[in-house]
């Protein structure tokens, strides 16, 4: 097995570049992240590893799950730590890195409703969480505008603890459209936005429905809006702001959930 300790390798510049960017990502159909047990999760998830880089020290650890890996990948390099600080975006490195082939993602809106919209988030992190709550509360779906952070980016597959692997996704170039035509097909659009005509959660049917989640900042732009069927709001204590995208979204996603068990 090749022991890798320069940084000029090529290899270790490739999987920083697409650790990093994703243009790379998107340019070579394949993406990269760290971890033991993201990495396992990704392979029962059906996705291809094209490398595996590791230190002797991870290499030492939870064998049984680090055997199953190093048969599944393609090829296999031992890193130095040194590099292994180089290649890691923590501040506590794990030592496995994986590269894979990025997956085939198609998501076929159906009239039977149970999706996330996403409009324009910025922050990793909340897309990471939606993507566990998604995944947690058994939705069909979650879909995400072009300007929400890329579904493979380290950060996002780190908060999403795996989900992005099993979760069904699709990035639309046209949120509007995609809003049009799920109404079309009998799905109702509800935007999670405070307004005059806005009403609690817990007084709409959410089940079979869409529900839009907006910017950490903004929030959902009025022209969005006016394609919904009504907005809603979860009520929250008097003085309160607003709640993170990825809490209110996890609201949303469980009584979304709790309406459809119901029936």
């Amino acid at each position: 097995m090749e022991l890798i300790t320069s940084r000029e390798n090529q290899k270790i510049k490739d999987i920083i570049h697409l650790m990093a960017s994703k243009r790379t990502r998107g340019e070579s159909g394949r993406f990269a992240f760290e971890g033991l047990k993201l990495a396992s999760d990704a392979l029962d998830a059906g996705i291809r590893i094209e490398r595996l880089f590791f230190t002797e020290r991870a290499s030492e650890k939870k064998i049984e799950k680090f055997e199953t890996l190093l048969n599944a990948a393609e090829q296999c390099y031992m890193i130095t730590e040194a590099l292994c600080q180089k290649i890691s975006e923590t501040d506590s490195p794990q030592g496995v890195f994986c590269q894979c082939y990025l997956p085939h993602q198609e998501l076929i809106l159906k009239k039977e409703g149970g999706y996330l919209l996403l409009s324009s988030l910025q922050d990793p992190g909340n897309v990471g969480a939606i993507l566990r709550s998604v995944n947690a509360f058994s939705l069909r779906g979650v879909i995400l505008s072009e300007d929400c952070p890329d579904l493979f980016s380290p950060k996002v597959i780190r908060a999403s603890m795996g989900g992005v692997f099993r979760a069904s996704a699709l990035v639309t170039v046209s949120l509007e459209s995609t809003i049009r035509h799920l109404r079309e097909i009998g799905v109702p659009v509800y935007a999670a936005a405070l307004s005059s005509e806005s009403i609690a959660i817990d007084q709409i049917d959410l089940k079979g429905a869409a529900v839009i989640i907006g910017n950490e900042g903004g929030g959902i732009s009025p022209e969005i809006i006016k394609l919904c069927d009504r907005s809603l709001i979860i009520p929250i204590s008097v003085g309160c702001d607003s709640l993170n995208a990825a809490v209110a979204a996890g609201i949303i996603s469980w009584e979304m959930r709790s309406r459809a068990m119901k029936e």
